[in-house]
């Protein structure tokens, strides 16, 4: 009777125990996430918690049920699951594997017609509401870009020079990665369906600044007008600085290469430092003292955002906006100012300096934010090639050049951000291979480089140097043999 009564006691503490660790998972539609899916994708769906939000963090694709999609006519089954790789368990995502087996067409997910169900620990309700209208999506027959991963920490510090970020594939087409807004990912190798990018630390160093950067998110330029777009299944990448020996970069500021420019542009100085690794970093600025003189007004003291920008083959400048109409200049700087919370590696010590050359402010300008191609390789392709330019306002920047001797390009604004512009091996004409900074239009009607961004990349012909035996010392050595 004792051994039953203790089987009995074992039992029920172990049906109690079960019942105490399931987590109740009340969700409530938001919002379609993905209006558009390729041959092969994912539909993702927003869903908050209802109650008070249960800590929910899982970044695997598994099917946890199956539900229906329908496009009026014909209904398929398909594997669903709940995702969420954020550190905040508030938004969870409802994702379902839509196979290239599926024909295109528009289609309805009736997750409506779900029922409550369990997968582990979880109990798991679905509340569409009234939003079983926006459980669509569109199904086409091309390749869009499809990848996914779970959380990844970067730990810089010294004695390590490489790092790989890892995605699963759904689907992938060679499209442009990009780290943390700027950096384009260009060394990406696809091995049994993971895509892994590695990533030098001297290129990192460019890119990360001390400034909100513990997460990093990942995000692509899309295949038709190179909008860059986030990625929802792939979690900020956590960024960790540890025992890394910061080296101090004394900075003299030398001259002013912009003598005019517009509002939403740039102040720019040229600087005697060089010999360091490329640096673009938009996102983490910093104050530096100006003055304005417009008109009659008395000068005005003010603080602008600046930032420290290296191009290959270019000394390091100094970036800042151009804020007022008028006549600006930078404040003369007494002592020695360090900042040492803006880059990962570096810390600017920028020497006393007293330039005096005005910038003339006036007009609209353009900030640009990236473009895409950053090489063009007229040995390899026929002209015309196109580059995309991201802007602020487009219809603020015109007169595009890389050669100003030349026609200037033939540019069309695309949506409110995009400039496409066609560039052509003529011109070029006159020029040889190497790195050409972008010009535009000032307001006075003179071509201004924009050094926002870094200079172009252009090959115009393949380089033939060490590979090749010319043509004339061929001919030499022909006659040499007749000759013995």
């Amino acid at each position: 009777m004792s051994k039953i009564f203790i089987i009995f006691i074992i039992s029920f503490l172990s049906v109690n125990s079960i019942v105490e660790n399931e987590i109740n998972l009340d969700l409530i539609f938001r919002e379609n996430k993905v209006e558009t899916i390729g041959k092969k994708g994912t539909a993702i769906f927003s869903f908050s918690q209802s109650s008070i939000p249960q800590e929910f963090k899982y970044t695997k694709k598994e099917t946890w049920f199956i539900s229906k999609i329908s496009d009026g006519n014909t209904i398929h089954e398909v594997n669903c699951g709940l995702w969420n790789g954020q550190e905040t368990s508030y938004e969870i995502f409802i994702i379902c594997d839509i196979e290239e087996s599926i024909p295109s067409g528009e289609y309805s997910v009736l997750l409506n017609e779900v029922e409550p169900f369990t997968y582990g620990d979880y109990n798991v309700t679905l509340d569409v509401g009234q939003g079983q209208k926006d459980l669509k999506f569109k199904k086409v027959d091309k390749d869009i870009i499809d990848l996914y991963a779970d959380s990844q920490t970067l730990t810089i510090e010294d004695g390590i020079d490489t790092y790989d970020l890892k995605f699963n594939i759904v689907s992938y087409n060679q499209e442009q990665l990009v780290f943390n807004y700027f950096m384009f990912l260009n060394n990406c190798k696809n091995e049994n369906n993971i895509l892994t990018c590695t990533i030098k630390k001297i290129d990192l160093v460019g890119y990360l600044g001390l400034q909100h950067q513990d997460f990093v998110k990942i995000s692509y330029l899309d295949s038709e007008n190179y909008n860059r777009v986030d990625f929802i299944l792939i979690p900020d990448i956590k960024i960790v600085i540890k025992n890394l020996k910061k080296i101090d970069i004394f900075i003299g500021i030398t001259k002013l290469l912009t003598p005019t420019s517009e509002s939403d542009s740039s102040i720019v100085y040229e600087t005697n430092v060089t010999e360091i690794s490329n640096i673009n970093l938009k996102m983490t600025s910093f104050l530096l003292p100006f003055i304005n003189k417009n008109g009659d007004n008395p000068e005005i003291e003010q603080e602008n955002k600046c930032i420290f920008l290296k191009y290959e083959k270019n000394p390091l400048i100094l970036e800042c906006d151009a804020v007022d109409e008028g006549e600006n200049w930078l404040k003369e700087i007494q002592k020695e100012m360090i900042i040492s919370d803006n880059n990962i590696l570096y810390n600017y010590r920028i020497q006393p300096v007293k330039i005096e050359d005005k910038i003339y402010v006036k007009g609209e300008g353009s900030d640009i934010f990236y473009f895409y191609p950053m090489e063009i390789d007229f040995s390899k392709k026929s002209d015309p090639l196109f580059i995309y330019y991201n802007l602020r306002t487009p219809e603020n920047l015109n007169g595009l050049t890389y050669n100003d001797k030349e026609k200037d390009l033939i540019c069309e604004n695309i949506g409110d951000d995009m400039k496409k512009c066609e560039v052509t091996k003529d011109h070029f004409k006159g020029k040889e291979n190497g790195l050409y900074f972008l010009k535009y239009n000032n307001y006075l009607g003179n071509k201004t480089i924009s050094y926002q961004i870094p200079p172009l990349k252009v090959i115009l012909n393949s380089s033939s140097k060490g590979n090749i035996i010319s043509l004339s010392l061929f001919s030499s050595l022909i006659l040499l043999l007749f000759m013995i």
